[in-house]
């Protein structure tokens, strides 16, 4: 299995073709010009930069995949998330011991649900609160409903992590967005980040050395679940 199913794309362009089939046998074309230019803005993603955490969520959880897509691609945060939760996913995948029914829900994740939204403020523990001290601020927040979900980051804390760190924290979040955790860690701690090196000797004075994040798989009992 793959990476995560991102069918977007394909409903994109199903929709723009249905748009365009209408416009061409129904409509003036002004109107359909109208309707095309209003079909491609989508959400206006600059306005997202400045919006606080509560109209962030409501307008993420409400937009369609399309719209919500068009404007995580504008994240400055994108490139990096978006490499760890892919590799996230895979290192689950091919993981060893964990039950079935977990793989099978990990196996469908989509993209809707590992969307990452960067945020210049402090994520608090209380959506009421306008701004939190060290100890009580979060790096990420998930949320998610039936149809749609979001992770929220504060650029501010993701800056301080270690790489090994953001793959357990993307990892955590995506789990609650799969409604596997919510206020618990109880799978996000049976997985360990981190990083092995081969050193290949080619002579006294001459060696390489690779470096890559695996996942392990610390409690034995979890594998009975």
């Amino acid at each position: 299995m793959g990476d995560p199913s991102f069918q977007e794309e394909g409903l994109m362009l199903k929709r723009l073709f249905k748009l365009l089939l209408k416009g061409i046998l129904f409509l003036p074309l002004g109107l359909f010009l109208n309707l095309l230019s209003a079909e491609a803005a989508g959400l206006d993603c600059a306005a997202l930069e400045k919006m606080n955490e509560y109209d962030l969520v409501h307008t993420f959880l409400k937009a369609s995949h399309k719209e919500k897509s068009s404007c995580l691609m504008h994240d400055p945060l994108r490139v990096e998330t978006d490499q760890i939760t892919r590799m996230v996913f895979n290192l689950v995948l091919r993981m060893n011991g964990l039950p079935k029914e977990f793989k099978d829900k990990w196996q469908k994740l989509t993209r809707d649900q590992t969307g990452v939204w960067s945020v210049p403020f402090r994520l608090c523990l209380l959506n009421q609160e306008a701004d939190c001290p060290d100890g009580a601020a979060l790096v990420a927040k998930n949320y998610h409903n039936r149809k749609s979900a979001i992770i929220l980051i504060s650029r501010e804390r993701w800056a301080t992590l270690t790489e090994t760190e953001k793959f357990s924290l993307l990892w955590h979040e995506i789990l609650g967005n799969l409604g596997l955790e919510s206020n618990s860690y109880s799978y996000s701690t049976m997985v360990n980040f981190h990083t092995e090196c081969n050193t290949t000797v080619f002579s006294p004075t001459s060696f390489s050395s690779e470096c890559s994040i695996v996942a392990q798989l610390l409690d034995p009992s979890f594998i009975q679940r």
